[in-house]
């Protein structure tokens, strides 16, 4: 079976469990004959990025992404950027739940619509997601879910991030204060 099939079924089954399909920007029909779906696809528009970033307080940290080196000393080999979302249910965050995998699903594809187009030495890694509830005094320890992305030197993994990470990281945060992101948190950006 080849990718492509693969995914027709998983959208199959998400969509005969009556699941929500969405797709972000132009929608072209590729997935209605493939995936068999039933329901129509909701495309959501990076406008519409906006208004779920709003509903879900969806923010970001950018922190230095540090090892050890072999010498045992502590340096920065690039970035770790920290998608954070808001589940807006109370309670435990409970991983089988419909609204946290579609939530969890929303902030990968985020993630991946924010990677540069081009960065020549730059790679990206996207976490494994995290199922634990994370909670920050700048959010009123709302519970929160997250998922990070490392940017880091392509060649030379214990290198210091070069300019072309510097570039990345500014081109990922400028695209996601364009799909309505915050930086930091809903509560606190726009103070300095």
């Amino acid at each position: 079976m080849n990718g492509l099939t693969r995914f027709d079924h998983r959208m199959r089954a998400r969509d005969g469990a009556g699941r929500p399909i969405a797709h972000f920007s132009k929608y072209h029909g590729q997935f209605q004959f493939p995936g068999r779906l039933c329901q129509p696809l909701q495309v959501i528009a990076e406008e519409g990025v906006a208004d779920w970033a709003a509903r879900h307080k969806v923010c970001w940290e950018l922190l230095p992404l540090q090892e050890i080196d072999p010498h045992g000393a502590r340096m920065q080999v690039g970035y770790e950027l920290t998608l954070l979302a808001q589940p807006g249910t109370t309670g435990p965050v409970d991983e089988a739940s419909p609204e946290i995998a579609d939530l969890l699903d929303k902030l990968r594809r985020v993630a991946r619509r924010s990677l540069p187009e081009e960065a020549l030495s730059s790679e990206f890694d996207l976490s494994p997601f995290d199922w634990s509830e994370h909670m920050r005094a700048e959010t009123d320890w709302a519970p929160e879910i997250q998922l990070t992305l490392r940017v880091f030197n392509k060649g030379e993994y214990f290198a210091p991030p070069d300019a072309d990470e510097h570039s990345a990281v500014k081109q990922i945060e400028a695209r996601l204060r364009s799909f309505g992101l915050r930086p930091g948190s809903w509560r606190t950006s726009g103070r300095s």
